[in-house]
């Protein structure tokens, strides 16, 4: 419902290597939000400058976005497309191959890999592409942890290795898929501790039944000795 008036009206071209996609378009089709992976990051794009209505000053207005309630979600949710997508690259599971770019100074550029355990490996880097940048791959992630990625003169790039999280399920299992166990037990032992709690027990109720069958012989004798006073 958010008005557009104008926008920059492109054409996608899906044979690049990184084509844009549209994640938002107007009524008619034409493409209003682009993205694209840029290098290791993401470049979100929107193609009809933020407005609130007013008429600029060639006289016309390009929409009214700045003043509509869809204007807020709509940057929040931009913002946080763009970091989800920045950050898939850089946490991987272990095994995966990690991969990236530098900026190229020389034909050949060495990319140091420091392990999570202190150990160094040394990268060499690919050809360098027509926008000076060389790609690189590691793919010696046998261990967790994090991963830093180095070359001279250049930001350092960190990368979180972690163990598959489907190893660690914890699920249950029906006791059928349990192995048996093979510990044995004594019966001599089992039977002694039986004997200690039971025979404690039997003892009070062989007492109880002694007294009760007492007082039933003593009340009859004394039912028959009042009888034959009478």
């Amino acid at each position: 419902t958010t008005p557009v008036f104008r926008y920059w009206k492109i054409q996608i071209h899906p044979s690049e290597n990184t084509p844009l996609v549209t994640e938002l378009a107007l009524q008619d089709g034409g493409p209003l939000l682009v993205s694209r992976r840029r290098e290791g990051g993401f470049v979100a794009c929107l193609l009809s400058a933020p407005q609130t209505g007013t008429a600029t000053g060639d006289g016309q207005a390009w929409n009214a976005m700045a003043a509509w309630p869809s204007f807020v979600p709509l940057i929040q949710q931009t913002a946080q497309m763009a970091l989800s997508h920045s950050a898939t690259n850089r946490n991987l599971t272990v095994g995966q191959t990690l991969a990236g770019t530098v900026r190229a100074t020389d034909s050949v550029l060495q990319v140091q890999v420091i392990r999570p355990n202190g150990d160094e490996a040394s990268v060499q880097s690919a050809e360098v592409d027509s926008v000076g940048r060389s790609p690189w791959s590691f793919s010696q992630t046998m261990h967790s942890g994090v991963y830093q990625v180095k070359a001279e003169g250049q930001p350092l790039q960190m990368f979180a290795v972690n163990i598959d999280p489907l190893q660690s399920d914890l699920i249950s299992l029906p006791t059928a898929q349990l192995p048996s166990s093979e510990e044995k037990v004594d019966d001599g032992l089992v039977a002694v501790a039986s004997e200690g709690v039971v025979e404690p027990t039997q003892a009070l109720t062989r007492a109880v039944l002694i007294a009760l069958a007492s007082l039933l012989v003593a009340e009859s004798l004394l039912a028959w000795h009042l009888g034959r006073r009478l």
